[in-house]
């Protein structure tokens, strides 16, 4: 394993709750509720209520869509029908010096994970923290690609 990644999963493995400074705490709330708005926002959009009637055909459950009714399935499936509702309308935060839109690429799988294994408040939001973190660290190594969307490299 590179030096660089021994790092990354160093801190990852470090980062408590009380080990977050205190504004980027209150920061963290901000950009979960944020990011729950732009994910409720989302899943009234057409073709994420399509994609989610078809997927929730076969029941599960575990964790919760956010959308309206506020249906249950498999942690799996409502990580990836809350990242698509939060990906749909393009409201999702950005980083200012790195192509990445990371609460929304990691909320969703922390919420369902949290939900399934009982995490808490706290737990929730170091678990933001910690993925916004590793998303924006990752996208700031990557390469860009010429023609492709910033947003999808």
């Amino acid at each position: 394993m590179s030096q660089p990644i021994e790092n990354l999963a160093r801190f990852v493995s470090e980062v408590t709750w009380d080990t977050i400074p205190p504004e980027v705490r209150e920061h963290a709330k901000l950009v979960l509720l944020d990011t729950l708005g732009v994910i409720l926002a989302g899943s009234e959009q057409t073709e994420v209520a399509a994609l989610r009637a078809r997927l929730l055909e076969d029941g599960g459950r575990g964790a919760t869509v956010y959308a309206r009714g506020f249906p249950t399935t498999d942690p799996r499936t409502a990580a990836l029908l809350n990242g698509t509702a939060g990906r749909t309308i393009e409201l999702c935060e950005t980083h200012r010096f790195v192509s990445c839109q990371a609460a929304v690429q990691v909320l969703p799988a922390v919420l369902a994970a949290a939900e399934r294994y009982g995490g808490d408040g706290r737990a929730i939001l170091t678990a933001l923290v910690v993925g916004h973190e590793v998303a924006v660290r990752i996208g700031a190594a990557a390469k860009g690609r010429r023609l492709a969307h910033q947003n999808g490299q």
